[in-house]
C-alpha cells in the first residue's frame, strides 16, 4: 500500500513546457521555431496533460513529414527522367535506371556475375 498523496507525474515533465490553447496556435509557433533553429519542430498533443506542445520530432515523426528522395538511377545516379518514370508507371513498373543505356550496362554486369558464379573451381 502506498502511504502519503500521489503527485501526477505529469506536472512535472510539463511544467516547464509551454501551453497553447490549440493545436492550430502550437502548429504556427513550432512552423516559427523550425525556421529559426533549421530543425523539425512538430505541435503535439500531449498525454500526460491534455495540452499542446511544441518539441523536436523523433524519427518516425520526421520521416513522415520529410519527401522522399528520388535514389536515381542504379547505374550512373543520375535523376531518372519523368518520361521514362511515366512509362513505367503505365506498365505498373518502377523505373530505376536513367536510360536504355544503363539497363543494358546493368544487364551485361548481372550476365557476368552469374557467370562467374556458375563456374565452379575443380
Amino acid at each position: 500500500m502506498i502511504w502519503g498523496e500521489w503527485q501526477n507525474p505529469a506536472l512535472t515533465r510539463c511544467d516547464s513546457k509551454r501551453a497553447y490553447r490549440s493545436l492550430k496556435q502550437a502548429a504556427v509557433q513550432a512552423e516559427l521555431a523550425s525556421n529559426r533553429t533549421g530543425e523539425l519542430i512538430i505541435a503535439y498533443t500531449c498525454f500526460d496533460c491534455g495540452a499542446f506542445h511544441i518539441g523536436h520530432a523523433d524519427l518516425s515523426q520526421y520521416l513522415a513529414h520529410v519527401a522522399p528522395v528520388d535514389p536515381g538511377c542504379r547505374e550512373c545516379n543520375l535523376p531518372i527522367p519523368e518520361t521514362k518514370k511515366r512509362r513505367a508507371r503505365a506498365c505498373s513498373a518502377k523505373a530505376i535506371y536513367c536510360s536504355d543505356r544503363c539497363q543494358r550496362v546493368a544487364e551485361r554486369k548481372r550476365r557476368a556475375q552469374r557467370q562467374m558464379s556458375s563456374v565452379t573451381p575443380q
